[in-house]
């Protein structure tokens, strides 16, 4: 892919015109110039050959200096549920332990880069519920809802893993490159599919969505506005018929800017609510059972630990972050199916909409909600997530949560 004009999708195509064995540089060169044709290629000269296997040469050089490693599509370890993808990429740079993303269950959390407190509270605890029952949390290494994600991972010893929009020689943003760090030294794995030197463009982080959808078996999104990054991350993992699961949130929220992405994705039954235990509990054993049949590892489908898993949560006070104990739910939903991420950060301009009640969400108070559609921001520009919101449920002491 060094060669003029030849990206990912081409080189998908040509690669898949290889009917013979190329032995040299010579014959690569006579195949591009030859099968190049059918792809409106230019007649590439012996100065871009020169130039393409240089650059080549030095990013191997650099990737080993720094210890990135790289695997291809057509290698055995290449990561089982991205190799099942559409659009895969042919080449992922990681530095870490890439063999999780096949031996164990996957789920990505991600979500807005400025989420309520409750948001970010919740995004942590479920991370931690599902990295506790084995699973690999996959996210974008953002601030906000991927932190969350990472960081609940990180917090019960589980592993996570970071997909992130540029080359592993750099981390983007610097606000989570301690947090980068904390990820492979806890057995974890940072991909990529752009090489050293590769600085983050706006389409690379849709580009990234794809990857973080492709590795896991479902997506889960904390919160999101309407027409925010996630809803990329959404659209990639419903078109590979993933899992798509949302945060049904609690009524006092549901005017929340940032809710309103859950809300939609829920009323058109696009995505799986979950906010009990129950129906966390129902989404850890649906995934695991997909992950098992897909033929990966026999692993255990039971929720674990059974007895104390209980995803509901007290919050109590005003201090969000210190107050979560778990407690016994005797409630249960029902669910439904699918989800998805976000991009830049966004400001908002306010668009009417009415919230029809889910039949799936019967525990929700019905009404009407004004729906929020955002204006994204340029991406590779540091979005300074704007204070969340303190607002705590009104609900006495209790709030039913996920554990």
């Amino acid at each position: 892919m060094s060669m003029p004009k030849v990206g990912r999708k081409t080189a998908h195509k040509l690669i898949n015109e290889i009917s013979y064995s190329l032995s040299d540089d010579r014959d690569l060169m006579d195949f591009l110039n030859e099968k190049g044709k059918l792809f409106k290629l230019p007649l590439f000269s012996q100065e871009d050959f020169d130039y393409a296997f240089r650059k080549t040469e030095a990013i191997i050089t650099e990737s080993e200096h720094l210890g990135i490693r790289m695997i291809s599509f057509k290698d055995d370890n290449y990561p089982c549920l991205l190799a099942k993808t559409t659009d895969l990429p042919i080449i992922l740079n990681y530095k870490g332990d890439i063999s999780l993303l096949s031996e164990k269950p996957t789920v990505a959390i991600i979500g807005t880069r400025e989420p309520t407190d409750f948001g970010m509270k919740l995004g942590t605890r479920l991370s931690e519920v599902f990295a506790s029952n084995g699973f690999n949390i996959v996210s974008g290494l953002a601030v906000g809802c991927d932190t969350a994600g990472h960081r609940g991972a990180l917090n019960v010893s589980g592993t996570t893993t970071a997909v992130l929009a540029h080359g592993l020689d750099k981390i983007y943003p610097k606000e989570n490159r301690a947090l980068a760090d904390q990820i492979l030294e806890k057995g974890g794995v940072l991909v990529s599919e752009y090489f050293v030197k590769q600085t983050a463009l706006a389409n690379f982080f849709i580009e990234r969505d794809r990857i973080q959808a492709g590795l896991s078996l479902g997506t889960i999104v904390v919160e999101t506005d309407v027409k925010g990054g996630t809803m990329h991350t959404v659209k990639f993992t419903l078109e590979n018929n993933r899992v798509l699961a949302t945060l049904n949130h609690p009524s006092e929220y549901l005017k929340e800017p940032k809710t309103q992405g859950n809300q939609l994705l829920i009323r058109e039954r696009k995505a799986r609510p979950i906010y009990l235990k129950e129906e966390v509990d129902d989404l850890i054993i649906s995934l695991k059972e997909s992950f098992r049949a897909r033929g990966s590892v026999s692993i255990d489908t039971s929720v674990s630990p059974k007895a104390d898993i209980d995803i509901s949560v007290a919050i109590s006070g005003t201090d969000l972050f210190s107050s979560l104990e778990p407690v016994k739910d005797e409630n249960s939903k029902d669910l439904h199916s699918k989800n998805e991420e976000e991009i830049a950060s966004a400001e908002l301009s306010s668009k009417t909409g009415k919230k029809s009640t889910s039949t799936l969400s019967e525990s929700k108070a019905k009404g009407t909600n004004k729906d929020k559609s955002v204006k994204i921001a340029k991406e590779p520009k540091a979005e300074k997530a704007a204070p969340p919101s303190k607002k705590t449920p009104k609900n006495n002491n209790q709030s039913k949560l996920w554990d």
